[in-house]
């Protein structure tokens, strides 16, 4: 049981990266339904590298 929150967790994390590098070097959300409500890319992308940081450790 111990194993797939393990692999959900490295998933979930990976996820939260990638979603931010991609949102501060492109300056737009990969995810289409967040990107109506997010109005600045780059804070939104610097705090998913943060959340994907925090559970990844």
């Amino acid at each position: 049981m111990a194993t797939v929150f393990l692999v959900i967790r490295i998933v979930l994390s990976l996820t939260c990266v990638a979603a931010g590098i991609w949102a501060m070097a492109t300056g737009r959300i990969a995810f289409p339904w967040l990107r109506r409500s997010v109005h600045r890319p780059g804070m939104w992308g610097a705090g998913a590298l943060l959340l994907g940081s925090a559970i990844g450790l």
